[in-house]
């Protein structure tokens, strides 16, 4: 599964290709004490519990423009602040870990760097937010909260991850927000690329596979949408996920009248694998604000299973 920032990345890399000779303009949304409320509507498809999984979330956060830095590091520093949280883990399921990290969420705010446009820098205060983060696990641990939680937080840093990789994937919604913000500057034509992806099978071999790159803006009284989409082409992938995932059979020793191969070959003909990802962001040309955002990406990658993560941002 991408990580945010690796979204974050393949999105700017994107932009490099646009020449920009004639540019759609709006005002920029980032003024100091500017606020900000939005709705998140979160909803996963799929993961470690199959296709059919649907786990949905609501989420409402501000965020206020605190600073602005100059130049040759231009950008701001931007507090986020979540003032609802409901989420299936920590309403319906009563998950610990997930709830302990729910009322953390509730009472602290966070502080982001962005750039001039707005696209995501990283967390401005980690090491102080990671001394509140642990601090209060700690607190909530001793007033009766599992243990376990703790111990699975530590070995994560153990094993090497980073505080800002854990908090990241505790709330990927933050750097998916601020990626609308790379859609801008766009060429007024809109950008279409057509490109390829490498992909290497288990014994080594490497495939070129077409995926295109397409953005879109389009202006609509007093809004801005723009639309783009990354697609790997699902003819071609199918194909050669299927080369692949036979010849790995093949290696194993799986005979093609053998009836587990039959089986498996049965669902391997409906598996439709998908490498895609799609954004729509409405910014009102007025104020340079975000309306709305949509960030959908699919990634059904392997045969046992794959997810959908849909999020939609609406401006309050």
């Amino acid at each position: 599964m991408n990580t945010p920032k690796k979204i974050f990345l393949l999105l700017f890399s994107f932009t490099s290709f646009n020449s920009f000779t004639q540019t759609i303009s709006i005002p920029s949304p980032w003024k100091i004490n500017n606020v900000s409320k939005y709705e998140l509507q979160q909803q996963n498809i799929g993961g470690i519990y199959g296709e059919d999984h649907i786990e949905q979330s609501l989420k409402t956060f501000q965020i206020k423009v605190i600073k602005e830095f100059p130049k040759p590091n231009a950008g701001f520093l931007v507090e986020w602040k979540y003032l609802s949280y409901i989420t299936a883990a920590t309403d319906t399921l009563e998950e610990s870990c997930p709830i302990i990290d729910k009322k953390f969420l509730l009472q602290t705010p966070i502080f982001i760097r962005v750039d001039q446009k707005g696209t995501y820098q990283g967390l401005a205060d980690k090491l102080d937010l990671q001394k509140k983060y642990m601090a209060f696990y700690a607190k909530s641990i001793k007033e009766g909260s599992a243990p376990f939680c703790m111990d699975m937080l530590k070995s994560n840093m153990a094993r090497g991850n980073s505080f800002s990789d854990i908090f990241d994937a505790i709330v990927p919604e933050i750097q998916r927000f601020f990626t609308a913000f790379s859609l801008l500057p766009c060429d007024e034509k809109g950008e279409s690329v057509d490109t390829t992806e490498k992909f290497k099978s288990a014994g080594g071999a490497v495939t070129e596979v077409p995926k295109t790159f397409r953005l879109k803006p389009e202006i609509i009284g007093n809004d801005l949408k723009v639309s783009f989409e990354m697609k790997v082409s699902e003819k071609e992938y199918k194909k050669m996920f299927e080369t692949n995932t036979r010849k790995a059979w093949d290696d194993e020793g799986f005979s093609t009248t053998d009836s587990s191969r039959i089986r498996l070959e049965e669902k391997l003909a409906a598996f439709q694998p998908k490498n895609r990802q799609k954004l729509e962001a409405t910014f009102n040309k007025t104020d340079g604000s975000l309306s709305s955002f949509e960030f959908i990406v699919d990634e059904w990658l392997m045969m046992k299973g794959g997810e959908t993560q849909k999020y939609f941002f609406k401006k309050q």
